[in-house]
């Protein structure tokens, strides 16, 4: 006897022996990867907006996003996967209730995509074009609007595509998602927005822009050597990438798969779709654990909490004994460590630093967001940091000040 799993015009069969016992491995499965990760995702946006330091950081505000929708689609959309691999059946078996999950399933992961490919493009700007962000204007239309576009973009093409659709939904309360697929997927504009347009070319825009942060990063690290960007620079690079590689991991296969077997070969890798499919979720299980391993000053801010510490000596950051500056070839090296200066007085010695390193002619003629790009700027900050052995949190405050 076999079991049919609806794909648009296409199927694929299992036997019911086999599909009962995926469906009780798949419910422990979600149910043991479920719980630790609603409470990680609790604790990490726990951090993020309650420490002002967290919650003010640009490039946290994408991972808050995500793993709020993350949030709801593990309160509201992992469990009714559960009531049906226990049950086999799906209760309420009313089609509002699939609509609903339908909204979710496929709405809140391709929020987390798009939202994915934005924090990717926007380090690149954090990092290396910092002029665009360096006013409350620049920061509205270059950071808060396109996370706030992609967010409603998506809720609009999915209530159309699922509540108004220009089809006719059907239901099957005895398969998981009430039938898997809506029948926008036969509608051919929607399907190739989707599938196309929301899953292939924005993974793939994902990884080619995380392999050239990766690789912009190195380079800058290679150039510059040691900066106070770095290691804050490195986390968030390892943050996007290892996000990125989740989804790529488990969800670009899947995804290739519904394209072949839409405009190609209709029983394309039939045997691995229900699998894959299966796979695809863990993204949703492992984002919040890669987030609290990879957000900059996460842990640090845990510890502070739970240590109650006040001594920034216990930062596990190593600062070097000498920091040197060469004006020109023909002049000596300076030894910016060595310049005096005391901790209350960091001004004055940040004065100095100017004074050593900038001509008059080049401060009149500099304006203010020049200098975010501006590696003498970058390495006075890190001179400001290794003297005073700041943490990074400080010296930010101490420059934002």
């Amino acid at each position: 006897m076999a079991l049919e799993y609806e794909n648009g015009s296409s199927y694929a069969n299992v036997s019911i022996q086999d599909y009962e016992i995926g469906r009780t491995i798949r419910f422990w499965l979600f149910l043991g990867l479920d719980l630790p990760s609603i409470v990680c995702s609790i604790f990490v946006l726990y951090q993020l907006l309650q420490k002002q330091v967290l919650r003010q950081a640009l490039y946290n505000h994408s991972s808050i996003l995500m793993l709020s929708f993350n949030l709801i689609y593990q309160l509201v959309d992992i469990p009714c996967h559960l009531k049906y691999f226990y049950t086999g059946i799906i209760r309420p078996a009313t089609p509002i209730f699939c609509l609903i999950w339908w909204f979710i399933d496929w709405g809140f992961f391709f929020i987390n995509v798009l939202l994915l490919l934005w924090a990717v493009i926007e380090r690149h700007i954090l990092f290396f074009h910092t002029t665009l962000i360096a006013t409350w204007q620049k920061r509205l239309f270059i950071h808060y609007l396109p996370l706030a576009m992609i967010v409603l973009f998506i809720m609009v093409f999915y209530i159309i595509a699922i509540f108004v659709p220009p089809c006719q939904n059907t239901f099957d309360y005895t398969l998981d998602l009430c039938g898997m697929f809506p029948c926008y997927e036969s509608v051919p504009i929607f399907a190739t927005v989707e599938q196309i347009g929301f899953a292939i070319i924005a993974m793939s825009l994902i990884a080619i822009f995380s392999i050239s942060l990766l690789m912009r990063v190195i380079w800058q690290k290679y150039q510059m050597h040691r900066q106070i960007q770095w290691r804050k620079q490195r986390r968030l690079t390892l943050n996007v990438i290892f996000i990125s590689l989740l989804y790529l991991f488990f969800c670009f296969p899947v995804s290739t798969i519904y394209l072949v077997q839409d405009y190609s070969n209709p029983g394309f890798a039939k045997e691995l779709e229900p699998t894959l499919f299966f796979l695809s979720y863990f993204p949703v299980f492992l984002l919040p654990f890669i987030c609290l391993a990879t957000i900059p000053r996460m842990w640090r801010e845990i510890s502070i909490s739970l240590e109650e510490a006040t001594n920034v000596n216990t930062d596990d950051t190593t600062f070097p004994s000498s920091l040197f500056f060469k004006p020109t070839e023909n002049e000596p090296s300076i030894d910016l460590l060595k310049v005096s200066g005391t901790k209350d007085k960091t001004n004055l010695y940040v004065t100095s630093l100017i004074q050593l390193i900038y001509t008059m002619e080049e401060l009149a003629a500099s304006k203010p967001a020049d200098t975010y790009d501006d590696d003498r700027y970058k390495l006075i900050q890190e001179a400001v940091r290794c003297k005073f052995k700041l943490t990074d949190d400080q010296l930010e405050q101490l420059f934002n000040e």
